[in-house]
């Protein structure tokens, strides 16, 4: 299985000590453009001229006691940062890269930040940190001023960790052995790394399993694969919390995606082992939640298949049996990410009717790209309380996994369904919804009328969980998963905790 979780960064008390100075270690000090003017700097005379707030630009200053990095921080800019927090969040990304640059390995920070934005500019500085399995230096920090950066550097760690599952390849071949982050060996991380006596761990791995559950959505889009399609749910329950109702995250988990008989072109399958960006978000929030002792009570519904070509594939036009008794035509089997989720929906509502709310999530379809450039995330709900409590939660991250909230349009409602006798619902066709309407209309299908004040949906195709920069917005030289979703998710999962984020 592969090392998916180190990070050189295991154990937090390493990294920095809270109110401590790291002894023989120069300070860092943030020059912000307003310090320009100040007359009142902790920074000797000589050679304030010198001095430059251009973001990540270092200068060396001779202090009293010790060495003093001057690094440039700029200032918010509401053209340039989506909000206060993502700019401390950027700013920790560009800081980090200008010390390991410079070879400063260890400092103290001089500044007296406030808690949260001294939070997000460690969650920043740690995002950075990201390795992708290999070894990297990790800079230590000392004089931080809140205990609130170590569930910052515990939220970077577990951000990191979905990025990294991320870019696993689905196929890894070594001597013809397959090695690769296929169905089965990502059910074998989950029980590897959530156990214990907050976890709990329900697991369908076989396609017997699945067939006794009547699971035909997850089934029609991953029996052709050598690796047998599964459904997993992980429970998080720490002591106390037992008789909260949970909060239920279902996530599309397609470890690799050909589309099936609608088979993708070379161009639309490049990307496609980033088609369980979702379920790697989940994993992202159990490990934070897991981090932080978080008390909550979650359960991650994980949606797991392979959608390959073979003798068991399903067809354009075939009939599919779903969790909940519908009869659906998939009239395109490269819209299978909806499938799955419609029965891990169905699974969550037959199971646990008393959940407080149900959020699913997937890689669905492009037209967050297409009317936002990738920037943000789209999300619909039925409830416009649920809507509105989808914003707070976006606000309350400080965007930095931006939403847009889409309206529900009661009019489109009947697009998913088919006239046909005998056929319930229609997977994929030409209808006055657009595509990703269509896709959120044909999952709120799956929802029961006493569920529909609990429920949203989360599209994150077009490229916002992958790309060449990560969540704090800073460039990198190769394609990754960007961290996106995980903070969000969080959020949205611990409400009922009234779990609070990092406030400026």
């Amino acid at each position: 299985m592969p090392n998916v979780r180190k990070l050189n960064a295991d154990d937090l008390t390493s990294l920095f000590a809270t109110k401590t100075t790291i002894d023989d270690a120069p300070s860092l000090f943030l020059f912000f453009d307003k310090d320009h003017q100040s007359t009142n700097l902790p920074l000797p005379r000589k050679g304030r001229k010198h001095l430059t707030s251009n973001p990540g630009q270092i200068r060396f200053l001779l202090g009293d006691d010790c060495d003093i990095a001057c690094i440039g921080a700029g200032s918010y800019n509401k053209h340039i940062h989506a909000s206060v927090g993502q700019y401390f969040l950027n700013l920790g990304g560009k800081v980090y890269d200008t010390l390991v640059q410079n070879d400063i390995m260890e400092v103290n920070l001089l500044n007296a930040l406030s808690p949260g934005q001294e939070s997000m500019f460690i969650y920043g500085m740690y995002l950075r940190a990201f390795n992708n399995g290999s070894s990297k230096k990790i800079v230590k920090i000392g004089n931080l001023q809140t205990s609130q950066s170590y569930n910052a550097l515990a939220a970077a760690l577990s951000t990191n960790l979905t990025r990294r599952l991320i870019n696993i390849p689905y196929g890894i071949h070594v001597k013809g052995e397959q090695k690769g982050l296929a169905v089965q060996r990502f059910v074998d991380f989950l029980n590897h790394n959530f156990k214990g006596e907050n976890f709990h761990t329900l697991q369908y791995r076989t396609i017997s399993d699945l067939v006794k559950i009547n699971a035909g959505g997850i089934l029609s889009v991953g029996r052709a694969s050598s690796q047998s399609p599964a459904l997993v749910e992980i429970t998080y329950c720490p002591k106390g919390c037992e008789n909260q109702p949970p909060s239920i995250f279902v996530a599309k988990g397609i470890m690799y995606d050909s589309g099936g008989a609608a088979l993708k072109t070379p161009q639309g399958m490049k990307n496609m082992k980033y088609d369980m960006s979702a379920a790697a978000v989940g994993a992202g929030v159990l490990e934070r939640l897991k981090r932080t002792n978080a008390k909550a009570h979650v359960k991650v519904v994980f949606c797991l298949a392979e959608n390959a070509i073979g003798p068991e594939a399903t067809y354009n036009g075939d009939h599919v049996h779903m969790m909940d008794g519908k009869v659906v035509e998939n009239t395109n089997t490269d819209a299978e990410g909806r499938m799955v989720l419609y029965d891990g929906l169905v699974y969550a509502q037959q199971n646990y009717p008393q959940a407080q709310s149900i959020t699913s999530m997937g890689t669905l379809t492009g037209i967050g790209k297409t009317i936002f450039g990738g920037r943000c995330g789209l999300a619909y709900a039925p409830s416009e309380q649920t809507s509105t409590g989808l914003l707070s939660h976006n606000q309350n991250t400080h965007k930095i996994n931006d939403i847009y909230v889409m309206p529900d349009d009661p009019r489109t409602d009947q697009c998913v369904y088919s006239g046909e006798p005998g056929v319930d619902l229609i997977n994929s066709q030409q209808t006055m919804a657009n595509g990703g309407e269509y896709c959120y209309k044909f999952l709120k299908a799956s929802i029961r009328e006493e569920n529909l004040e609990k429920y949203a949906h989360i599209d994150i195709g077009g490229g916002i969980v992958f790309g060449n920069k990560d969540i704090t917005d800073e460039p990198l030289n190769y394609a990754t998963g960007t961290g996106w979703g995980v903070d969000l998710m969080y959020s949205i999962l611990t409400q009922s905790a009234g779990a609070t984020h990092f406030l400026l």
